[in-house]
């Protein structure tokens, strides 16, 4: 695991197609190695393109290859591993960009299901799986509804059904809850069976959530039952850096090609959101929407350093 370090005039060796050493004494690869010159240039750890539906979906525009989601609302037991195609054309050209791995996630619904990490280089499923069904998605409703579309924006409003579909989501955990003090022997609820891990905090809950006030309604949600969450997309979480930090927190920050979230901040808030969670010792991580856009994830990631992230900048960010 990379501590962060940059080592100018390194050595990357390789001993049977795995890493065997990184740093600069030369002593310690063999005579014998096959050297390679990259002089000038950089090598940097492979990326993991996180809550993506990479390999469950491949042509938008045709139904039958698109798999990311399923009816129902509260589809806790819904496995995307089972779903991911590892022969889809896209794997390829993320690999290509040093994009090695990947949380597959499901979309849709209130909670979508679970996802996990797989490698993409496979010949199936079951090769690609690394860490199977490692976190349950949660999207938090909005308390505010806005119209039109990202290129012409219209008004917002009071999301006159938040309590209501706030109070549905509580209810479900209520019951997933219950269930989890004394579960059947028999006649087994499979939503509730999927929640189990969430309880004793083997599975992560990640909530997709944007504004503030949802971010903050998310959190305060979690801690009820005991449950510290990830919380993902996260535009406004700069503005509550402290109270983020307080609650130990860490953030699937959203991707940095973006517009701003509101029509008066600043015109490269999104570009600088990075760096404020930085700056504020949230530990974070990057994440692209979509399939085929992860290859763009490196050139996200690098925008950040421009906008002031260290270039060196490394944190642990575990699911487990």
């Amino acid at each position: 695991m990379g501590n962060g370090q940059l080592i100018s005039n390194g050595i990357l060796a390789f001993t049977n197609g795995k890493i065997s050493y990184v740093g600069t004494d030369i002593s310690k690869v063999s005579a014998n190695a096959r050297r390679i010159d990259a002089k000038d240039k950089e090598i940097y750890p492979g990326f993991i393109a996180l809550g993506s539906s990479l390999g469950l979906n491949e042509i938008e525009q045709v139904k039958a290859t698109i798999d990311e989601s399923e009816l129902g609302a509260m589809n806790a037991n819904v496995r995307s591993i089972i779903a991911y195609n590892t022969d889809s054309r896209v794997q390829n050209t993320l690999r290509t960009n040093g994009v090695l791995m990947a949380e597959i996630a499901p979309k849709g619904a209130v909670i979508s299901g679970q996802s996990s990490f797989v490698q993409l280089d496979a010949w199936n499923w079951e090769d690609a799986s690394l860490y199977s069904d490692i976190a349950i998605h949660l999207t938090w409703p909005s308390p505010y509804r806005y119209s039109g579309w990202w290129a012409e924006p219209g008004s917002s409003s009071t999301n006159d059904k938040y309590e209501k579909d706030v109070a549905r989501i509580k209810n479900f955990f209520d019951e997933a809850f219950a269930y989890s003090k004394n579960p059947p022997a028999m006649d087994k609820n499979l939503r509730y069976e999927a929640m189990l891990d969430i309880w004793s905090g083997k599975k992560k809950l990640i909530i997709h959530a944007s504004l503030a006030k949802a971010i903050i309604s998310a959190i305060g949600f979690a801690k009820n039952y005991g449950i510290t969450p990830i919380i993902a997309e996260a535009e406004d979480a700069w503005r509550i850096c402290d109270f983020i930090k307080e609650n130990k927190v860490s953030i699937l920050l959203g991707e940095s090609h973006n517009l701003p979230l509101r029509e008066d901040d600043d015109t490269d808030q999104i570009y600088k959101n990075a760096k404020l969670l930085y700056d504020a010792g949230i530990l974070y991580a990057m994440k692209v929407n979509g399939f085929w856009q992860q290859r763009n994830l490196p050139f996200q990631v690098g925008q950040t350093v421009a906008y002031g992230v260290p270039k060196g900048s490394c944190n642990s960010f575990h699911y487990s």
